[in-house]
């Protein structure tokens, strides 16, 4: 799951010598790995993993990024035809319904790490966007206030509270990949907050993106 659901996954080329690929199989073996009773991600493939699965091993990351390879997928079948199956792009829009309950509810009761929202805050962004463009406006509300509050725990950690923010003399205490995916985050943050007209949070937001764009 941790490769396909890679950046390269993400962002996967359609196109090779002008012919369109089908990127359905991907997508397919990601939503098989979703556990049916709960929504949440199971992590390994093969033949030594369970029907259940170790679903908070790698937590952090890997389900994250699954959901956001899905939205992507979902998001370029829009654009282009036979990219994915139609029962397969059906299939992504519940698969993230149950996921968000699931991870939500993990958010809420765990201490989740940076990591975990920086990846989730991508995915849940763009499913966002899915749900606001086909009018279920009071879902996507829900789902935008959980983003910020992400967003507000990204800028609140160490890294970007006492040392971004801080200046040059700091920077070399800094993770540059944290920074990076953090900023790709904020990004969606932003746009999130002006898409609920939440001006505040926006700058705010906006003001920490600064700062990571001076230490990149």
């Amino acid at each position: 799951l941790m490769i396909m659901a890679s950046a390269g996954a993400q962002r996967v080329s359609i196109f090779q010598d002008g012919e369109r690929l089908s990127i359905d199989g991907l997508v397919r073996g990601i939503l098989s790995m979703q556990r049916p009773s709960d929504g949440a991600f199971r992590i390994e493939f093969g033949d030594n993993c369970s029907a259940t699965g170790d679903v908070y091993r790698g937590i952090d990351f890997f389900p994250g990024e699954a959901m956001l390879a899905l939205m992507d997928a979902y998001h370029l079948s829009e654009q282009y035809d036979g990219i994915l199956d139609t029962s397969t792009r059906d299939a992504i829009v519940p698969s993230m319904e149950r996921a968000f309950v699931f991870y939500c509810d993990y958010y809420h009761q765990r201490n989740a790490d940076v990591n975990y929202n920086i990846w989730q805050i991508q995915a849940y962004a763009k499913f966002f966007d899915t749900l606001d463009r086909t009018g279920r406006s009071e879902h996507a509300r829900l789902l935008a206030t959980h983003i910020l509050c992400m967003c507000q725990d990204v800028i609140n950690s160490k890294a970007w509270k006492y040392e971004l923010s801080r200046g040059c003399s700091f920077y070399t205490n800094l993770n540059t990949v944290e920074i990076v995916c953090g900023l790709d985050a904020l990004a969606d943050g932003i746009r999130i907050a002006l898409a609920i007209d939440d001006g505040q949070m926006a700058a705010l937001l906006q003001r920490n993106a600064r700062n990571a764009i001076c230490f990149i």
